[in-house]
């Protein structure tokens, strides 16, 4: 009889424990600003197609002979696209994969793989704070600051080299496709 109850005892702990820390994690991404960053990242994401897109239209524009109002209206064209393909984007993130169940099946399974209930808290305690709350409130901007200025001053050079790259290994495999 003490064993069953010692047994018992541990399960109902056990059991405990995960929804504790699975509130705990919650607790932590609300008072981190998760959501925010979430919405942050489509933000951003949004921005970067809209880069790649202006860039895309203007290489797809030089050389083409054609008078002002009609590049007016080829803009206004593109952007119209544009701000289609953005929302459709976004919408189908949301669908994918809504903040909500990344919260349920990607965060919460993790931060409870790598964090302690104790580590969770002071997680929590450290948000709670002038200093935590400034740097939950900083980190979506700083971010969103970072990936400008990636994009600006690194991605144009990435996307140059590795484009050559691709363009001259799809040359050596068709080569050597051909030779079958």
């Amino acid at each position: 009889m003490k064993n069953a109850a010692v047994a018992l005892a541990l399960l109902v702990f056990a059991s405990a424990a995960p929804a504790q820390n699975a509130a705990l994690v919650r607790e932590l991404l609300t008072v981190s600003g998760a959501e925010k960053q979430y919405e942050q990242m489509m933000g951003i994401m949004t921005e970067s197609m809209r880069d790649g897109f202006n860039r895309g239209f203007s290489e797809a524009m030089k050389g083409r002979p054609i008078d002002a109002a009609k590049l007016e209206r080829a803009k206004a064209i593109a952007d119209r696209h544009m701000q289609e393909l953005q929302r459709g984007f976004v919408a189908e993130v949301r669908r994918v994969m809504p903040y909500e169940q990344l919260v349920t099946e990607v965060y919460g399974p993790l931060y409870e793989k790598n964090f302690s209930a104790a580590e969770l808290s002071e997680a929590i305690a450290f948000f709670k704070s002038p200093t935590g709350r400034k740097f939950a409130s900083a980190t979506p901007g700083l971010m969103q600051d970072a990936s400008r200025i990636i994009n600006e001053r690194y991605l144009p050079q990435l996307v140059r080299s590795t484009s050559q790259q691709m363009e001259a290994l799809m040359k050596r495999m068709i080569e050597e496709l051909n030779k079958l």
